[in-house]
């Protein structure tokens, strides 16, 4: 599936939470560990670039650390956001909401997790690897 850069970084937390959740069958545990590889190597990369790019505008200050200068913020910020915005091909969870409720359901009646495992900010980045099947 084709995701945003900026979706993959607004997801990662959540994502990282349900890969190393134990109360998954284990069809989705290892559909959910190969997302989590896609997205770790994804970010890995954008991290790279974004490093280089703060190189390129940046200096380096005297505890080391290479900032942006204020004369290349605005070039910074227009590079980033273009970058925020590059798709990227991820692994497709091929689950939708309604099964994904449900599974989790499950594991809150048998007190695996607590009620709060997902927030509802968590379930709209979810959103976004989810299919549209019912």
């Amino acid at each position: 599936m084709k995701i945003k850069l900026k979706e993959l970084l607004a997801a990662k937390e959540l994502i990282t939470k349900l890969g190393t959740s134990n109360i998954f069958p284990m069809k989705l545990c290892y559909r959910l560990f190969r997302l989590v590889k896609d997205v770790n190597r994804e970010l890995e990369t954008f991290e790279e670039a974004r490093a280089n790019t703060v190189k390129k505008y940046g200096e380096e200050d005297t505890s080391g650390s290479v900032r942006v200068m204020p004369k290349n913020l605005g070039i910074f910020t227009i590079e980033m956001r273009s970058l925020l915005e590059e798709e990227v091909e991820v692994f497709n969870l091929d689950l939708s909401l309604n099964e994904l409720e449900e599974i989790i359901k499950i594991a809150q009646d048998k007190k695996e997790l607590n009620n709060n495992f997902l927030t509802a900010i968590d379930l709209l980045n979810l959103e976004t690897f989810l299919s549209n099947k019912e």
